[in-house]
């Protein structure tokens, strides 16, 4: 079966021309075939065919060219992943030599790519971080001893949560810029100076928060432990990983939690709802579930959505029909590189 078409778009991967070119002229023995592609403008090339709803478009390229093709978006090369046969021989061979990601310009504001779990430059401190997320907190063990947490709800965690809806919809929206290089003194949408307001904002109402916590600890002997408390805690061996994390690499992890967990969430149970609206015999076999599981006049636990089994699936067609994120992390090569006979 083909990835769902929101996937799709996810394995887009990019690579700058200049990148591109640097490589072909370090190798000038290298003769390579590049993907097949639709032809595209001069100057700005196919930046005008992904339209409205890219995903779809992509899955129209795919059965006219093929599984792998070829963009040029203003000044930037793009191959696009468009099938499952693809993807698997990506991320099983491949997956190293497209380990960096291509920066857009509005996640440069207050050096946020730097800090990233998403977006940090390959190597040891990216390592840290993803091992962190996926052993020590992203486990269900974790994830059920900070339920009491995440009830928690405050105006200042209000106002948090509206300056990362901003953030959000500006590193969502088309940037010029990371197509055409040269108008970066420019930023003819005022997108990078909206972002470095705002994400300045998000990144002061998380410093109180780390600030809050250290002095908490200070005066309380309490045992439980949350995400902020492990990174609070960690330490490296200074060698090949950081010895600890500074203030802005955990106000940027903070961010990062909040952007992927938080407003993702209420998007998709946005959209979930409009859906079920629009399908009313979803919507009856949803309440039944609800009133079968968890009860009627019963709040929804944390611990009952695993065994709530047709909303798992409402969840998942909803996330195959709205992708929650609204900008990709795409990748970037780097070194020259052959693949399905392509390079």
């Amino acid at each position: 079966m083909d990835l769902a078409p929101g996937f799709l778009l996810c394995l887009s991967i990019f690579a700058s021309s200049a990148l591109f070119l640097f490589i072909r002229r370090r190798n000038n023995s290298i003769t390579g075939k590049l993907p097949p592609g639709p032809p595209g403008w001069p100057i700005f090339g196919n930046i005008f065919d992904p339209g409205t709803m890219p995903h779809q478009t992509l899955t129209r390229l795919r059965d006219k060219y093929g599984q792998v093709i070829w963009l040029r978006l203003g000044s930037v090369n793009t191959m696009a992943i468009l099938s499952t046969k693809a993807a698997t021989e990506f991320f099983k061979n491949h997956d190293l030599t497209f380990a960096e990601r291509n920066i857009t310009e509005t996640m440069r504001a207050h050096d946020y790519h730097k800090s990233s779990v998403a977006l940090a430059p390959y190597g040891s401190y990216r390592r840290v971080l993803r091992r962190l997320v996926t052993v020590d907190m992203l486990v269900n063990k974790r994830i059920n001893e900070t339920a009491y947490i995440r009830r928690k709800y405050s105006k200042e965690g209000f106002e948090f949560f509206v300056v990362m809806s901003r953030l959000m919809d500006l590193s969502g929206k088309g940037n010029i810029v990371d197509f055409f290089p040269w108008l970066k003194w420019l930023d003819p949408q005022g997108l990078k100076r909206k972002m470095t307001k705002d994400l300045g904002k998000a990144i002061g109402i998380a410093s109180k928060f780390v600030k809050q916590r250290r002095e908490d600890k200070k005066l309380s002997d309490n045992n439980k432990r949350d995400f902020l408390d492990l990174l609070l805690e960690f330490e490296g061996n200074g060698k090949d990983e950081p010895a600890k994390f500074s203030d802005q690499d955990l106000n940027i992890f903070i961010l990062e939690l909040f952007m992927a967990g938080s407003e993702t969430t209420s998007s998709t149970v946005e959209w979930a709802f409009t859906e079920l609206l629009c399908n009313p015999e979803s919507m009856i076999k949803v309440k039944a579930e609800l009133s079968r599981v968890v009860g009627p006049n019963k709040r929804v636990e944390e611990n009952d959505i695993q065994k709530l089994h047709y909303l798992n699936v409402v969840i998942k067609e909803t996330f195959r029909l709205h992708p929650p994120l609204p900008f990709l992390v795409p990748r970037r090569a780097l070194q020259d590189n052959e693949f399905m006979g392509y390079c």
